[in-house]
């Protein structure tokens, strides 16, 4: 399943910037939720088979830190990209005559960028957690 979605959202990306003709916001906006969704996807998927494989169920608490600090990280640029597109289609339906001209590629990065979210790592203060990403239900 994992690498069904890896090459699926790649060919996203590659027939995106392929094609002449799909190089418009709301394309711009779907190649990089496709990127973000292979990154959020790299986060979660790899750990699973090894716990489920594994006798110990454990992670580091460096190792958790990281593994929560992307997974929320990503998910709020998930988000973000999500009303991006959101920001985009308010102005194709609102005002179409005017779309190409408030909807210049360089308005598109500026709305991506100030959309994603302040990084900030996530404080804990055990040295074993045991949080949903960190182990697999028992």
């Amino acid at each position: 399943m994992y690498l069904i979605t890896v090459v699926g959202n790649v060919l996203i990306i590659l027939v995106i910037y392929s094609d002449s003709r799909l190089h418009s916001p709301m394309y711009f906006f779907l190649s990089n939720l496709s990127f973000m969704d292979i990154c959020f996807t790299t986060i979660i998927v790899p750990k699973m088979p090894m716990n489920l494989l594994s006798e110990t169920k454990t992670i580091s608490y460096v190792g958790c830190l990281v593994r929560m600090y992307f997974f929320m990280t990503l998910g709020n640029t998930d988000s973000y990209l999500l009303a991006s597109m959101a920001i985009d289609w308010l102005v194709a339906i609102c005002t179409p005559l005017h779309y190409d001209v408030v909807m210049r590629p360089h308005r598109c990065f500026f709305i991506l960028l100030h959309h994603l979210p302040p990084t900030c790592p996530v404080p804990c203060s055990s040295h074993v957690l045991t949080l949903i990403l960190c182990l697999p239900c028992h």
